[in-house]
């Protein structure tokens, strides 16, 4: 009798007749056309569960590689932008060097020249030198109050600077700046080079 009950369709049953919980949760599936196989089928298993968190912390380690692959992007491309602005700076220290000493000192080409040994030579120069310096194999330092890189003053930074300077002849003086740090253990270098001549 109790079974025959559940197995009612909704509208056998009497307008304004109490309903048992049974018969509210029969009648709604009836009118939704769902069967109890669908209820069954709609809840998320075990496996389904573990593959959407695998799917969620792909997804988040794909985004933490991405975001610390462009810092590193970054960083990389401030120091090789900085590198260059050092192997710059070195050519336009010597060629400073150079026309002081032409200009105001010596008054002409050879004396100057005449100065540098021959062959090829290394040296170390920063922003206010005047002559030629040993080649120190230490790093540049960056003074964060006056924003110049130089051996004397402020914080050590990666980048090492060599000016390398070769004789060709009377009236030729070749200048190679050279700057070199070291990004995740690998040595990075930029090199300018600039040719100086006998132009007076």
């Amino acid at each position: 009798m109790f079974l025959r009950h559940i197995k009612k369709d909704a509208t056998e049953i009497p307008r304004g007749s109490a309903l048992t919980p049974i018969d509210r949760a029969y009648r709604a599936r009836s009118s939704n056309g769902v069967n109890s196989a669908w209820f069954r089928a709609a809840g998320f298993s075990l496996l389904e569960v573990m593959v959407a968190i695998f799917i969620i912390i792909m997804g988040l380690v794909v985004a933490l590689l991405l975001v610390s692959r462009s810092t590193y992007a970054g960083n990389s491309s401030a120091q090789r932008l900085i590198a260059a602005n050092l192997a710059q700076e070195g050519i336009e220290v010597v060629k400073n060097m150079r026309d002081v000493a032409f200009v105001i000192d010596l008054g002409t080409w050879d004396v100057w020249h005449a100065g540098i040994p021959a062959g090829t030579n290394s040296y170390s120069v920063q922003y206010n030198s005047n002559s030629f310096g040993a080649l120190q194999n230490n790093f540049l330092k960056f003074d964060a109050g006056t924003g110049l890189y130089s051996y004397d003053s402020g914080a050590d930074t990666p980048f090492k600077r060599e000016i390398i300077l070769t004789k060709f002849s009377d009236n030729q003086l070749r200048v190679v700046s050279r700057v070199t740090w070291s990004d995740r253990n690998q040595t990075q270098s930029i090199i300018v080079e600039d040719m100086f001549w006998n132009w007076r």
